[in-house]
């Protein structure tokens, strides 16, 4: 009996605008005309290592033995970056080693690791930037014919990790996990998986300052426009919104923090303490324009505040102090922002705990429209509503009228609704 050919199953991130998929798949089928190819996914965030490895993770599970996985999201092209041979017990994989393959579920954990390096295998030309025809399709179709593996290359004892941070359980109770994806549709992958959440009913999970109460059953289960949570077909939590755009919505990305609190409380103690952390640098040759520039910048990656401060710097030189209060899983990725699109040379930071006003969303209507204001609570009681700045500016652009009138309208609504 003849064996089948194994699936070779690809996930790039070359969207299907351009021809490099087709291409890819030409370079396989031009080895191995019988070779049966699935596509995964092909509109992967480009270079986002983070939402394609834990894509892979949940895709390996459901293929047939023998599967050979191709996983092309690969910033390092062309640079001395090991391409990698892995083999689990059911499957094998070729990916660049940037941290894709660290991800994979403990069952599907990597046995033996080579470096690819045999050009036999390989086109005779390999371009500096399309490895994906050159050398990935190439490899994978030599291997679904049965060439030994040994062959490849030597073997290698680690591999990059993707910067991953498993979810963390505080002593509150409150899980903190992190966004890892969203699909086409908005709906936003976290990396809590559904075993962790113990009581689904009254959990209330905080993202980008909205609380959301309880975990639903379908995307169905609330009114059009609202957000809702629910486990994901990948087993873990995720934030929807009914026939909306979550992501668009929240303004988040890949990477932003979520918290999950065990219970629903009617006090203002939920999510009033945290930890956060204060980033520092001194700028004595930014201009405004281009500062103006780092602050949508650093709101855009999470930043929780950004502000700047006149200061004397030495030999009487005059400057700029600028400061950002940051979430704590948000620390490296603000720094590496500051020191790549300012001037300085260095980035000071610290620790800090925070007392908030716990804090809902609601939505109110006036005659300029539907006005989202933030209400904080304290000991129970709400005492303060604040309009969210980017509705009252959009409203005010609708209805050509200042700002401060539908500010006005926005706040009063908002005073009427405390006391309700």
């Amino acid at each position: 009996m003849k064996r089948p050919v194994p699936c070779i199953a690809l996930l790039t991130d070359f969207g299907f605008r351009d021809p490099y998929v087709g291409i890819m798949k030409g370079a396989i089928l031009s080895i191995n005309p019988d070779a049966r190819i699935v596509d995964i996914s092909h509109e992967q965030a480009p270079w986002g290592l983070l939402s394609g490895a834990f894509k892979l993770r949940s895709s390996v599970p459901y293929f047939p033995d023998g599967t050979i996985f191709v996983a092309v999201v690969d910033p390092g092209v062309g640079t001395r970056r090991k391409i990698l041979f892995g083999e689990s017990r059911r499957h094998r994989f070729l990916a660049p080693d940037n941290g894709l393959l660290s991800m994979l579920e403990p069952a599907d954990r990597l046995r033996s690791i080579r470096s690819v390096t045999n050009r036999r295998y390989m086109r005779p030309e390999i371009s500096s930037t399309f490895h994906g025809r050159d050398v990935f399709g190439p490899v994978a179709a030599w291997l679904s014919l049965g060439v030994d593996p040994a062959r490849l290359g030597p073997p290698v004892r680690t591999i990059k990790k993707v910067d991953w941070e498993a979810p963390r359980a505080r002593k509150d109770g409150a899980i903190e996990g992190r966004i890892v994806g969203a699909d086409q549709f908005g709906n936003l992958i976290t990396n809590i998986p559904a075993a962790a959440i113990r009581n689904p009913r009254r959990a209330v999970i905080s993202v980008a300052d909205e609380q959301i109460r309880g975990l639903s059953k379908t995307y169905g289960s609330v009114k059009t426009g609202k957000l809702i949570a629910l486990i994901g077909s990948a087993g873990t939590l995720e934030i929807a919104m009914a026939q909306g755009d979550a992501k668009a919505a929240l303004g988040v990305e890949v990477g932003m923090p979520i918290e999950v609190h065990p219970r629903e409380s009617g006090s203002a103690d939920l999510n009033t303490d945290d930890h956060v952390c204060l980033l520092e640098t001194n700028l004595d040759n930014v201009t405004g324009e281009a500062l103006g520039g780092v602050f949508e910048r650093l709101f855009e990656c999470g930043a929780l505040d950004v502000w700047s401060t006149p200061i004397q710097m030495k030999k009487s030189r005059p400057g700029v102090k600028l400061s950002v209060l940051a979430p704590l899983l948000r620390k490296e990725t603000l720094q590496r922002e500051i020191l790549r699109h300012t001037p300085t040379f260095g980035v000071r930071s610290q620790a800090l705990f925070r007392r908030k006003l716990s804090r809902r969303m609601i939505r109110v209507r006036t005659k300029f429209g539907v006005i989202r204001v933030k209400v904080g609570s304290l000991d129970g009681q709400a005492i303060r509503a604040a309009p969210e700045y980017e509705d009252v500016a959009a409203a005010a652009r609708r209805a050509k009228v200042p700002f401060d009138a539908v500010h006005l309208a926005a706040s009063e609504a908002g005073r009427r609704r405390l006391d309700e």
